[in-house]
């Protein structure tokens, strides 16, 4: 709840009391590092990711890689998303660590990605750099676009958010990310715009658009959830 709220300083106290008596929990291992990490807080982040060798999951490999990228050591990110590839192969992490991984070539633009980023983990940010970013033309301009559009959903903007995922897919149209922009204007249609017929129209848009995409078996995984039937409720 801490952390939702944005109180990443108690929520790290919360789970770092759990810690004391689990070590190994992973659970509050990767709740104390998302709650430093918004804090700004990249090493100690990292620490918590892999204190006692509890590197046991994806998400905790992820982060690790995040927290070096945020920082600009770029070898260090690249080692952790090859493990991260290694370990978890069909891990849906593993798309967006190779993302990371990408970006590492783009030098100077790449570090000021990485900046943004790390500001909109703590809750600041600035759209005004970010879409100068994107305007050019290489792997950086392309997660600019979505860090935008993250920016603007936490803005309570979906509608302009969706307009930023749709330009995306105007400019790199061709890009093996342009089936990501599908799945995040579905899930923009769900969770912020309450509209799941939409939602499933743009993810059944994405199996057709890009049949080879390797976001395609996740838009069938979510496609299948919404046709799971609803168990009703209990007498209250």
């Amino acid at each position: 709840m801490y952390r939702d709220q944005g109180d990443y300083g108690r929520a790290a106290e919360s789970y770092q009391r759990v810690l004391s008596r689990q070590p190994n929990h992973e659970p509050a291992a990767f709740g104390l590092a998302s709650a430093l990490l918004g804090l700004g807080r990249t090493e100690p982040a990292r620490a918590a990711a892999r204190g006692k060798s509890i590197l046991s999951s994806d998400r905790l490999l992820f982060l690790v890689a995040r927290t070096f990228f945020y920082e600009g050591q770029f070898d260090s990110a690249g080692a952790y998303v090859a493990e991260l590839v290694k370990r978890f192969p069909q891990s849906k992490l593993v798309n967006d660590g190779l993302e990371l991984a990408v970006m590492t070539g783009s030098g100077d633009r790449a570090k000021e990605l990485a900046r943004l980023m790390l500001a909109y983990e703590t809750g600041d940010g600035d759209t005004v750099k970010v879409r100068a970013l994107a305007e050019g033309d290489d792997p950086v301009a392309e997660q600019a676009y979505f860090l935008l559009a993250r920016f603007l959903r936490r803005e309570h903007k979906p509608k302009d958010a969706l307009a930023a995922l749709d330009r995306y897919r105007q400019r790199f149209g061709n890009s093996a990310l342009a089936p990501k922009a599908r799945l995040e204007q579905a899930k923009l249609y769900l969770d912020d715009l309450k509209d799941e017929s939409k939602y499933r129209e743009v993810l059944e848009q994405l199996i057709v658009e890009y049949p080879g995409s390797a976001y395609v078996p996740i838009a069938r995984s979510l496609l299948a959830e919404t046709e799971k039937p609803v168990a009703p409720e209990g007498i209250r």
